[in-house]
């Protein structure tokens, strides 16, 4: 059991500095608390399940029965961030994480970013604090409001290799992928409140393709 180790880290995530601040929420003596960080003393299993809900997370991971590596933790807590329920056909995956910044990429899209770590570990922070569901939604809209450009660009590019046969693909696989590179522009739009108004975003780029085949039948539909 790495209960000592996973005190101290799930802790600090959660927003508590020291110890004392930590056993100050708890309702415990400082010298009992650290005795728990510092393997002297285990806690009875009421103070197991007080200390996993203040902290936010399950008893397993609290027990060590689940990777605690901080990365590790941090990528499924980011996984859950960067994938709103609204946006089922655009998918966030992390690819990797260092001191400094977290590397993704829209996985349907092909295309890599990057945030900046400390910033989204502080996000988290903030949410595991509040459990704001409604803080959580502002920050998903923010961060994909900043690649909309870039996801639009990149369907309809998709979109038109497709119909001007730049791609190896069959009827079946054409008329598939079309459909998801417009459930993809459909789902971002309605997600970010825009509604099919993505032409006013920006006004250097010639985006005067860009909603051509929302709304309509893909042209390599079947007549089956």
């Amino acid at each position: 059991m790495n209960l000592d180790k996973n005190l101290r880290i799930y802790r600090e995530r959660a927003g508590y500095a020291t110890a004392k601040e930590f056993a100050d929420a708890l309702d415990v003596p400082y010298n009992t608390y650290t005795a728990y960080e510092n393997q002297k003393r285990e806690p009875k299993l009421e103070m197991l399940i007080k200390i996993a809900d203040l902290l936010n997370v399950s008893l397993d991971d609290l027990l060590g029965r689940t990777p605690a590596d901080e990365d590790e933790r941090l990528k499924k807590e980011i996984n859950d961030l960067l994938n709103p329920n609204e946006l089922k056909n655009l998918r966030v995956v992390i690819n990797n994480i260092d001191e400094k910044n977290i590397y993704c990429s829209f996985l349907e899209l092909n295309y890599n970013f990057s945030l900046n770590k400390s910033h989204i570990v502080s996000t988290i922070n903030a949410l595991n604090k509040t459990m704001e569901d409604k803080k959580k939604n502002i920050f998903q809209k923010s961060l994909f409001s900043s690649y909309i450009l870039n996801i639009i660009i990149l369907t309809d590019r998709r979109i038109d290799d497709i119909c001007f046969d730049k791609t190896n693909l069959s009827i079946d696989e054409k008329n598939k992928e079309i459909q998801k590179m417009l459930n993809i522009q459909n789902e971002l739009s309605k997600f970010l409140g825009i509604d099919k108004q993505l032409l006013k975003l920006n006004n250097e780029y010639d985006m005067s393709k860009i909603n051509r085949y929302i709304g309509q039948v893909p042209i390599y539909a079947s007549n089956n």
